[in-house]
């Protein structure tokens, strides 16, 4: 009876299904997919071992019709690749067809040495970000009122498609 949060990229969780939806009977039970575009190509980049993008929206519908809770992880999104308007209204559409029980946006944050990992796979892969990206999250209030009108535009757009930030 120990509530439990799964996290996932995969599909493949599906596999437990029945032992899942079961255990929602007795406690609270979240299964949330990480899905952070719809672009397959830049998928493949991005999370080369993860599920498509689809078989992930596949996953929440499945669990949609139990009493699991159901949450759709936007995250990290990455400016000036996952973050536009026409990315996020595809992710949020596909959440509200599978019925999500909330949705949880977050910005790129990089720390550490995930900055450094992060520039070279934006140089090698998408090098006409680079130097947008690197003044962004240079220091300065750019980040800042990127925040705002970013988070400003995500709100519209979850009230527009039903969707819920609660969890």
């Amino acid at each position: 009876k120990n509530p439990c949060i799964i996290s996932t990229k995969s599909d493949l969780i599906l596999r437990d299904f029945d032992l899942i939806a079961r255990l929602a009977e007795l406690t609270y039970v979240n299964v949330a997919c990480t899905i952070t575009c719809m672009d397959e190509s830049i998928r493949r980049l991005l999370e080369p071992g993860g599920a498509p993008s689809r078989n992930r929206f596949g996953v929440l519908e499945a669990f949609s019709g139990t009493r699991v809770t159901t949450g759709l992880h936007v995250m990290p999104i990455i400016p000036f690749l996952t973050d536009t308007r026409e990315n996020l209204a595809a992710l949020y559409a596909s959440g509200r067809e599978a019925r999500v029980s909330y949705v949880l946006p977050g910005l790129l944050y990089l720390r550490g040495n995930t900055r450094q990992v992060f520039f070279s796979f934006i140089q090698r892969h998408f090098p006409g970000l680079y130097a947008p990206l690197q003044k962004l999250y240079g220091p300065g209030a750019s980040r800042k009122a990127y925040k705002a009108e970013f988070y400003r535009m995500e709100r519209q757009l979850r009230t527009a498609f039903g969707l819920q930030s609660n969890y």
